[in-house]
């Protein structure tokens, strides 16, 4: 029983883990969207955007990250 217990409490957190990971990625996405916006605005007001700002804002591959990663999580 203390088995079965474990083997479903693992399963459990692997199911959050993985619901965190996807709201992280989308939480990738939209800040990125954002900065991006912000970098428009920033143009259109004559503002030179930091460095950073531009390298952050830069267009991430959510979707393939998230394969890669299903990829290499052994299951």
């Amino acid at each position: 029983f203390v088995l079965m217990k474990q083997n479903r409490m693992s399963r459990r957190a692997d199911q959050r883990h993985h619901l965190n990971l996807q709201v992280d990625l989308l939480a990738e996405k939209e800040i990125t969207k954002i900065l991006q916006l912000q970098q428009a605005m920033c143009r259109s007001l004559g503002i030179k955007p930091d460095e950073e700002v531009r390298e952050l804002s830069e267009h991430t591959a959510v979707e393939g990250l998230a394969k890669e990663l299903e990829e290499k999580i052994p299951e």
